[in-house]
Order: structure tokens, then C-alpha cells, then sequence
């Protein structure tokens, strides 16, 4: 987990890397989030591996609260 991922430059390493891994990210912002989906996309990453949030983390309830902006089939 990521907390401020932007869009996905720590996490797409690790995710070529680590070919059965799975990530999930968080950012205030949804347009760092959308940029990581499709970059993930870009680079062969299926959707299932990773989840991203658009939240702000510093609300305690923020991602329980929250429905992820990327994941699956959207």
C-alpha cells in the first residue's frame, strides 16, 4: 500500500517486478489515479492486480469510506 501514489511511479515497478503481486494506492487526487490505472494498462498490468483510491488518507475513515477509482472492469 501507497498512500500519495500520484501515478504509480513507485508502484509499477513493483509491479513488473513481482509478477504475482498486488498493490493498492491512494491519492487526493482521482486524475493521479486515473494516470496510474492507465499506465498500469499501458504497460501489461491486468486491473485485478492493483486498486486505487482517490481519498484523502489523512481522514480516518477515508478508505473504508471510499469505493476504489480503479479496479477491474472499468
Amino acid at each position: 500500500m501507497e498512500i500519495g501514489c500520484g501515478c504509480g511511479s513507485s508502484l509499477l515497478p513493483v509491479l513488473k517486478a513481482n509478477p504475482t503481486c498486488t498493490v493498492t494506492g491512494t491519492d487526493l487526487s482521482p486524475t493521479a489515479v486515473d494516470m496510474f490505472k492507465r499506465a498500469a494498462a499501458k504497460a501489461g498490468i491486468t486491473t485485478h492486480r492493483f486498486t486505487g483510491y482517490a481519498v484523502d488518507s489523512t481522514q480516518a475513515d477515508a478508505v473504508g469510506a471510499a469505493k476504489p477509482a480503479s479496479q477491474g472492469e472499468q
